[in-house]
């Protein structure tokens, strides 16, 4: 038996409404709210304090106007202007899952959402080739490190942030990204998204890890040559001195020979730095032409007591070196890691989210890695300032009056 026509409207307004109350999910809790916006709070705060006060130092300070600090104070920038503007209107958004301040506001919030943010990773890119070019060419770059080089470089990372945020204003988006007034989205064109997120992210992901271990292997040399440089100073300097040994002109060949048995104090047996009697004795054999200290008149036990004092030290100088690189690689690691921490799942999700219908990636996972992208620009003062100890020492005497 057929429903009467004018039964239809009637079933489809209740099958509709049905629908919408059993798929609509139920509100947010009012503890839920609270904890969200006292983090996002404690995140937007926290980033525009630390972001300005680096600003303020920089314009207070003049030893701090350095052209190497400029690049630090276009990242202050970028990520204050990502705290002021950007973060309060997302906080609303997550607040309320709705948009409601109209189309034209949801383009100039994302045009100003992608091009900060753009900005401050680029940034970061740019400090990276800068601390590069500063060790592995010192002497040349110091000429080439010029405030109207650096702020060409400033603003060409400004430019192409713009050039990769403003496409979708001039129509490259899908008709559907803009059908819901209640909901604000960047373009997810396929094209557009290649283009963004590779532009944004992935290649200035693969330049700051590339550059970082360039500057990471650079740096170990130098450690090495430096320390190599003293420990040869040191046997040459021990050599001079001693007036037990005369023949001066083994010098050097006694100071490639101390280099050449290092390992020997390194190895078991080897006991606080010094060797034991039987490796002295062939330690000193070694420096005398096969012969003991004890077969000539003119070399005493003093010299081969002068000798382990200077493999000691030696030994020292290499727990520097260990020490020094592994500091090294530790502060590289941190900065690179929170960086890939902050930003990778975020670009993870917006790459594969339009290219994958079926991946069912929540609005709660959506908006813990956006904001953990955000939360990028809270910490790069403490990263990039903050640990500077000429910016301490400033920091000091601007909120605390402390020279």
């Amino acid at each position: 038996m057929a429903f009467p026509t004018s039964l239809y409207p009637v079933t489809e307004i209740v099958n509709d409404t049905l629908n919408a109350t059993m798929f609509e999910p139920p509100p947010p809790s009012l503890t839920w709210t609270v904890l969200t916006a006292t983090s996002l709070s404690i995140v937007a705060l926290t980033s525009i304090l630390g972001n300005a006060l680096v600003l303020v130092t920089l314009t207070v300070e003049r030893h701090l106007r350095t052209p190497a600090n400029s690049l630090i104070g276009s990242l202050a920038v970028a990520d204050l202007l990502v705290s002021l503007l950007v973060m309060p209107i997302s906080a609303s958004y997550e607040l309320t899952q709705t948009w409601r301040l109209g189309r034209a506001m949801c383009d100039i919030w994302t045009i100003l959402d992608v091009t900060c943010c753009t900005a401050s990773i680029m940034s970061l890119c740019i400090i990276a080739l800068d601390r590069y070019w500063a060790i592995t060419d010192a002497v040349k770059y110091v000429h080439k490190r010029t405030p109207k080089r650096m702020m060409v470089m400033i603003g060409v990372v400004w430019l192409l942030s713009l050039c990769i945020s403003i496409p979708p204003v001039f129509g490259w988006r899908k008709p559907e990204d803009t059908a819901d007034p209640n909901n604000c989205l960047i373009s997810q064109d396929h094209g557009y998204t290649i283009f963004s997120t590779f532009g944004a992210f992935y290649i200035p992901l693969i330049l700051v890890l590339a550059v970082y271990y360039k500057i990471f292997r650079a740096a170990q040399a130098r450690i090495r040559k430096r320390i190599n440089s003293r420990a040869k100073m040191g046997l040459s300097q021990s050599a001079s001195r001693s007036p037990n040994v005369t023949n001066r002109h083994r010098t050097s060949a006694e100071g490639e020979a101390t280099e050449n048995h290092l390992a020997d104090v390194e190895r078991p047996g080897g006991q606080n730095g010094t060797l034991q009697p039987g490796r002295a004795m062939r330690y000193s054999r070694r420096l005398n032409g096969g012969h003991t200290a004890l077969d000539h008149k003119d070399v005493t036990p003093e010299a081969v007591t002068t000798t382990e004092a200077l493999q000691s030290r030696m030994v020292n100088q290499k727990k520097i070196l260990f020490s020094k690189e592994r500091k090294a690689a530790q502060t590289l690691g941190v900065v690179t890691g929170v960086f890939v921490f902050c930003w990778l799942p975020f670009f993870l999700v917006a790459l594969i989210g339009p290219f994958c219908s079926q991946c069912l990636i929540s609005d709660v996972i959506r908006s813990v890695v956006l904001w953990l992208g955000y939360v990028n620009s809270m910490v790069n003062p403490f990263l990039y300032a903050f640990l500077n100890k000429d910016f301490q020492k400033s920091f000091k005497k601007i909120l605390f009056g402390r020279r």
